[in-house]
């Protein structure tokens, strides 16, 4: 059973949207630091376990020149470079195809130039995916997505999004559709249905996002916020074949970095410090790492 390490690069930016803050305060000097610290700090973590990870990357924050050198030289450092769309939209099913294609095609432009290697990987924000997604991949050259959500979280993000007008609630939010039976391995989706395994051969792949107790969602924001016992039970319930462990850069940071700013405390274990998150964040590798093999999903689908 294999193992892949994922990373999200939201930015403190795309956080603030997230969360509905319009007049957030946030220079290119600030989004520079935040890139160089966040990955500085990720790839000696990952380097010191003797890891290598796959990093989703905004294509509009890249434009910078120093942001694009911190993905040149992750990349050359033998980690993976995927596409994590151009502006981040929060709802990307619910754009036109036009629209899809270009926050994918963009993106991918961005990275071949960084790296001299197209991209072969996905992620939509706010794991909002359907099958014209999929299929939009594909013939774009792609060869995985990893965007298939958990149950619960699914739920949870679809009755926030419906009471939105009820509530008042700002937060941005895209849905998708769950993958369908909870899939817990990687698996060919169909060309009709992206939920349903294809009959025919198809050049992309789906790789979930790992559960467990059949919903519960398994990345690292909920680990951290877990006991070594809690999560250890958690993830030996997981039946995942194939487990992505989803990690964001901003995990890598805290209140006391002075690029954080103080509208987005309110996301989850930003006020922790990061020796804490980083002595949380290994225990939880090497609780995986005594149960699956790991790997580097660019690797594996070449």
């Amino acid at each position: 059973m294999k193992i892949y390490f994922h990373v999200d690069v939201d930015s403190p930016a795309v956080l603030a949207k997230f969360y509905g803050i319009d007049d957030l305060q946030y220079n290119e000097n600030k989004l520079e630091a935040f890139y160089k610290t966040a990955f500085e700090r990720s790839n000696k973590f990952f380097q010191d376990l003797g890891l290598k990870a796959t990093y989703f990357c905004v294509g509009n924050e890249l434009i910078n020149k120093s942001n694009a050198d911190v993905i040149k030289n992750t990349f050359a450092s033998g980690h993976g470079i995927a596409n994590h769309t151009y502006n981040h939209p929060f709802g990307l099913c619910e754009l036109s195809a036009e629209k899809i294609n270009q926050e994918i095609e963009l993106c991918d432009r961005i990275l071949l130039n960084i790296t001299g290697k197209k991209p072969i990987g996905f992620r939509t924000p706010g794991y909002a995916v359907n099958t014209q997604i999929i299929n939009t991949l594909e013939e774009l050259g792609y060869k995985y997505d990893s965007s298939a959500g958990w149950p619960l979280m699914h739920a949870a993000i679809k009755a926030t999004a419906l009471l939105k007008p009820l509530t008042g609630n700002k937060m941005q939010i895209g849905f998708g559709e769950t993958n369908s039976g909870f899939k817990n391995d990687v698996y060919t989706p169909s060309l009709k249905n992206w939920k349903k395994v294809s009959s025919e051969t198809r050049t992309i792949k789906e790789f979930p996002l790992p559960h467990a107790f059949g919903a519960l969602p398994l990345y690292n924001n909920i680990l951290l916020g877990l006991s070594p016992g809690k999560k250890k039970t958690l993830i030996n319930n997981s039946s995942a074949k194939c487990f992505v462990l989803l990690f964001h850069s901003i995990e890598f940071c805290s209140s006391n970095d002075d690029f954080i700013p103080k509208e987005i405390y309110k996301h989850p274990h930003v006020t922790k410090s990061v020796d804490e998150k980083l002595n949380s964040m290994e225990g939880s590798v090497e609780l995986l790492l005594k149960k699956y093999t790991a790997g580097l999903t660019e690797d594996d689908l070449k």
